[in-house]
């Protein structure tokens, strides 16, 4: 079983736009009024004659959006989106057109997929689409041209993170040339292109088949020639540009159209961008906030951060999919050994082995570096997803995997002390195909059995895919001799976990009923496991299950893929064969 095999998309999120005070009223306040008015008064000063009213109100609704419950909804329902939508069409003053920008992306951001459809049905992304076609014709960009565009490329990646509709128009708008023109443009600022690239990153994500990408892939023109061209210029491009040319590369078919090309220039950066290690900076900067406060130096170094952090995530999470992606297998080979050779493993088990205390340190002493430590745990689970999916493609194991399992264990222990379920879910993941990896390769991992008893608590009480995991791991390791006194603990969890779970016809749970049988072959086969079946009742629980199971699969054959629907099927078959086996035995 292959789980996590294909990588989440982890993009950056677009950084939300707090605006200076307004001396306006707040939800409540407004909402209150709306007793003896139309409506919110935001709204109606966003049809003011005056600019600086209008700039004023786009800016009060940028914070309420952040700060105020229930502000997305009053926002969305009212005219509130119909006017900043309009504004951004019609209004004369850049400054006004920005500033209601800004709203609509705190919008986009806190309202989600839903605030994001009615802003398609106010038809903001062709909105946006003009502006940025308007703009980037200029031969002669000012830097006030400059701002507008990058404002309106932020908003865009926020609306394709969450509306395909807003992909599908960007692709066939022609928005893909100006973002070329940006990425080797030598007067942008560097945020500027990088902004322009991982809107590019957004609306390739996955797209390698779909007919509007056709014209992407890489060929001695179009984006992928200067994306090549890009990453053929190494050092003297940032690192985090090159990191956005290798995502976009990657999403549009670089590893089976231009193989040479990702493994001689994606790779490496991938290489350099394991060097930067994120804590130690982190660390001094919130020290130098906390004896002298906030100052020059400390924002710039916080923005060389913030981008070296990103850079090293993208590159991450292109190296974690290019190891599971389809298609010719010569790739994986190439990347097998670049792996090996580099000792990526072990770097990216450096990198994973943060101490989550010193994060919730600085977060209790600097509220605002929170946004930083929380990208700083998100890099962190990249950085086990990676491995995952390496461990995956390998199938191995090395003189690395002491180091590794013993991180992962401090990591997990750590998740489950901090509540930090995804951390957990993709720590367990991680573990899960090591220790699958060892039993294969007949090496097994001597795994403790304060690990195992650990494991057995979220087995009992996780989540879905945590039971799934933890499951996974008792069937590998389950079987060793020294966990004979867990036995019992483990049968019991295996049954409780078939019986819950069939019972609740859940169909996204049924592959922990087809993991937990094969546990049960796999741990308890031997006869030195026989006398658990009496103490837990295994047996008749067992043959129990036969025609639960059967009743399961008639209910939902036609509700779950075929994968699952065989892999089900054949545990059924391998059950009434373990009862067989066993019942003699038993019984002697």
């Amino acid at each position: 079983l292959l789980r996590n095999t294909r990588m989440p998309k982890q993009r950056k999120r677009p950084k939300k736009l707090r605006h200076q005070p307004t001396g306006l009223p707040s939800l409540a306040e407004a909402t209150a009024e709306q007793n003896s008015a139309p409506e919110p008064v935001w709204f109606e000063q966003l049809c003011d004659p005056v600019p600086e009213q209008r700039e004023q109100a786009c800016n009060a609704l940028a914070n309420i959006v952040l700060e105020e419950a229930g502000a997305v909804e009053v926002i969305s329902t009212g005219r509130g989106a119909q006017l900043l939508v309009q504004v951004v069409e019609n209004e004369a003053l850049r400054t006004v057109r920005l500033a209601a920008m800004g709203a609509l992306h705190n919008l986009s951001i806190a309202g989600g997929v839903g605030a994001c459809e009615l802003l398609v049905r106010l038809n903001l992304p062709t909105t946006l689409l003009k502006a940025l076609a308007k703009e980037t014709a200029d031969t002669n960009l000012q830097e006030e041209q400059l701002v507008e565009i990058q404002q309106i490329i932020v908003l865009l990646c926020s609306m394709c993170e969450n509306s395909e509709q807003t992909v599908e128009q960007v692709l066939n708008s022609g928005a893909v040339a100006p973002m070329m023109s940006l990425l080797i443009s030598p007067t942008a600022t560097l945020d500027l292109r990088t902004q322009g690239g991982e809107l590019l990153q957004v609306i390739t994500d996955g797209m390698e088949d779909h007919a509007a990408c056709q014209q992407l892939l890489p060929s001695s023109s179009g984006l992928g020639a200067t994306l090549v061209a890009l990453l053929n210029t190494a050092v003297s491009v940032p690192i985090q540009l090159r990191a956005v040319a290798a995502t976009i590369l990657a999403n549009i078919g670089g590893w089976t159209k231009c193989p040479e090309i990702m493994q001689q220039a994606v790779l490496p950066i991938i290489g350099e961008a394991l060097l930067f290690d994120p804590l130690p900076p982190l660390v001094k900067i919130s020290t130098t906030i906390t004896e002298g406060g906030q100052n020059s130096t400390t924002v710039e170094e916080f923005k060389v951060w913030r981008t070296s952090v990103a850079a090293q995530t993208r590159c991450v999470e292109t190296l974690a999919n290019a190891c599971v992606s389809q298609g010719d297998d010569s790739h994986h080979i190439y990347i097998s050994k670049f792996v090996l050779s580099e000792r990526i493993i072990e770097r990216l088990a450096t990198r994973c082995a943060v101490d989550l205390s010193v994060l919730e340190q600085i977060e209790a002493t600097i509220p605002n570096l929170k946004t930083a430590t929380d990208s700083l745990r998100s890099a962190v689970m990249t950085h086990i997803r990676c491995l995952g999916n390496i461990l995956v493609m390998l199938e191995v194991t090395g003189d690395w995997t002491p180091q590794v399992w013993q991180l992962m264990c401090s990591l997990s222990n750590s998740a489950a002390t901090t509540k930090q379920w995804e951390l957990m879910d993709v720590t367990l993941s991680t573990m899960w195909t090591m220790v699958r990896n060892a039993a294969a390769a007949n090496t097994p991992i001597n795994v403790s059995s304060e690990v195992v008893e650990g494991v057995i608590k979220i087995a009992h009480g996780g989540t879905p895919d945590l039971r799934l995991s933890a499951i996974g791991i008792l069937g590998c390791v389950g079987a060793q001799k020294h966990l004979t006194p867990l036995a019992d603990s483990i049968m019991e969890v295996l049954l409780v976990s078939i019986q819950k779970t069939l019972a609740m016809h859940d169909t996204a749970s049924l592959m922990i009923v087809a993991e937990a049988l094969n546990a049960v072959f796999d741990v308890f086969a031997e006869d030195d496991r026989n006398a658990t079946f009496a103490r837990t009742n295994a047996l008749s629980r067992l043959q129990s299950f036969v025609g639960g199971l059967a009743t399961t699969l008639k209910a939902v054959m036609r509700h779950i893929d075929e994968e699952l629907l065989e892999r089900l099927d054949e545990s059924g078959t391998n059950l009434e064969r373990f009862i067989a086996y066993k019942a003699p035995l038993l019984n002697q």
